[in-house]
């Protein structure tokens, strides 16, 4: 997914940033934003720089990153993401790295999924807790399931026509829980 970012990054004629979450406590920013991928070597490493820098700055472990956020100001990453959530066929990378691979998620992972997918199926908001990542109650993450596939969660802010959509790694999270609401009235 990230590889697939760093190409429309590289290709778009406008600026595309993201914002990268990770899943360990380090001296970075976390989430370091606004970043633009430069490079994913070997499923092994990726490679960020702020926009303004001209060459990457950071280089972190690729096991490392729990996901990322774009909003809609990054129309081409926004729009490769909207297209994942819609397809119905596994996410596919262009290049090697998942079929060296490939996505192998612990029973817990892939339970975890299987309960977002049950809120998602009930447009429930929840808030999701992320390895590494002490959330703030000012800036909350986006809290509706989208998708699960292939491992990954994609959330919005909302949960039709969002304007800022994350993806996460199910290994990656650590947890959520449904706030109190209202549930919506099916619509026939």
């Amino acid at each position: 997914m990230l590889n697939s970012v760093r190409q429309l990054q590289a290709t778009a004629t406008v600026s595309n940033p993201i914002d990268i979450f990770f899943s360990v406590s380090s001296t970075l920013s976390n989430p370091a934003t606004g970043q633009i991928i430069t490079n994913v070597v070997d499923c092994s490493t990726v490679s960020f720089r702020s926009p303004a820098t001209a060459v990457p700055n950071t280089r972190v472990q690729l096991c490392d990153v729990a996901g990322f956020c774009v909003a809609n100001t990054s129309p081409d990453v926004f729009q490769f993401l909207l297209d994942q959530i819609n397809a119905t066929a596994p996410v596919t990378e262009d290049d090697d790295c998942s079929k060296n691979q490939p996505c192998i998620c612990p029973s817990c992972a892939e339970g975890i999924g299987q309960e977002l997918m049950c809120a998602a199926s009930f447009g429930l908001q929840v808030n999701i807790f992320i390895r590494g990542l002490v959330t703030n109650p000012t800036t909350p993450l986006p809290n509706y399931v989208l998708a699960v596939r292939d491992c990954l969660v994609f959330l919005g802010n909302a949960p039709i026509n969002p304007t800022e959509i994350c993806v996460f790694s199910l290994c990656a999270i650590t947890g959520f829980t449904v706030p109190p609401q209202t549930i919506p009235a099916p619509t026939i």
